[in-house]
């Protein structure tokens, strides 16, 4: 219904709301990667780059087939409260299920460290410092 109003009409509240669709959706979509990730079906490996890969390839889709052509107005959304709490809850269940989803992972890691077998520390070998240190404190 914000679209509908000429006068708030710009190019750039289509922009940032596509961004703000797109992160949902990201976020989401990082969500079910770590589910399948911590049950072992499919071992996803995440970086950086791959991570904004997705995330763009998700904007330019989002924006060129619903936003820039307004394809959403045709959808008839009604503007009440009702759909007001239902994007709230939305948004408190997309953030708790990523929360909870990162927290069993952080877990699983955890759980897979103190299995393997821990490493020696190799002896430290005194630093120039510290013998420059300890021949200072015997000579004055």
């Amino acid at each position: 219904m914000y679209f509908k109003d000429v006068v708030k009409e710009k190019d750039n509240l289509a922009f940032s709301t596509s961004i703000s669709a797109t992160t949902f959706v990201t976020i989401n979509l990082f969500t079910v990667f770590a589910v399948l990730d911590y049950y072992n079906i499919v071992t996803f490996l995440m970086n950086k780059y791959i991570g904004l890969l997705i995330t763009f390839i998700l904007w330019i889709t989002n924006y060129l087939f619903f936003v820039r052509k307004k394809e959403f107005l045709k959808y008839n959304f009604k503007k009440d409260k009702k759909g007001g709490w239902m994007i709230i809850l939305y948004i408190i269940l997309t953030f708790l299920s990523f929360i909870y989803i990162a927290n069993l992972n952080r877990n699983k890691i955890a759980q897979e460290k103190k299995l393997l077998p821990k490493v020696e520390k190799a002896h430290k070998r005194p630093s120039l410092e510290g013998k420059i240190r300890k021949w200072f404190k015997e000579n004055f």
